[in-house]
């Protein structure tokens, strides 16, 4: 019963948010419970998109009554589902790494693989086949809500 009624707040930006729905998906939990965000990060894009405000508001927590009031529209708030997509880049080999890749990481050669065995004939020569057999590079992400490619958080 309480799964099922269970709701999370994260407190951060969309990093923060976006760590939290990873591990949620990597637990795997059924049924996945609803994230709120109390914006704490730089540009709370997400926050934004779904009015839970642009910024951190003082009032939230100013005291037990605000506290209460916080955590009452959490538990009363709409539920929206959001997308999530997973991005594999296959590189031809390591010079092509960038030295941060922030929500990217690095598939292991025995992951590789593993994720080769599981193409069909046809895709044996396509990736992430090819990187395997041939010493390339296989980063991977999850991601909700947009993609992005760096420059905004590098801006951050």
């Amino acid at each position: 019963m309480v799964r099922k009624q269970l709701r999370i707040l994260a407190c951060g930006g969309d990093g923060t948010v976006a760590w939290i729905m990873k591990v949620i998906h990597q637990m795997d939990l059924k049924p996945q419970p609803p994230v709120a965000i109390m914006p704490l990060g730089t540009g709370n894009d997400l926050s934004r998109s779904f009015n839970w405000g642009a910024e951190f508001e003082w009032n939230w927590i100013k005291g037990h009554a605000s506290i209460y009031a916080t955590l009452k529209r959490v538990a009363d708030a709409r539920v929206t589902d959001l997308d999530c997509w997973r991005l594999r880049l296959t590189l031809p080999d390591t010079t092509y790494k960038p030295h941060k890749t922030y929500a990217l990481t690095e598939v292991s050669p025995q992951q590789q693989q593993q994720l080769a065995l599981q193409q069909t004939p046809q895709q044996l020569n396509t990736p992430p086949a090819a990187a395997a057999a041939g010493g390339g590079v296989v980063l991977e992400g999850m991601f909700w809500n947009y993609f992005s490619v760096g420059a905004d958080a590098q801006a951050a």
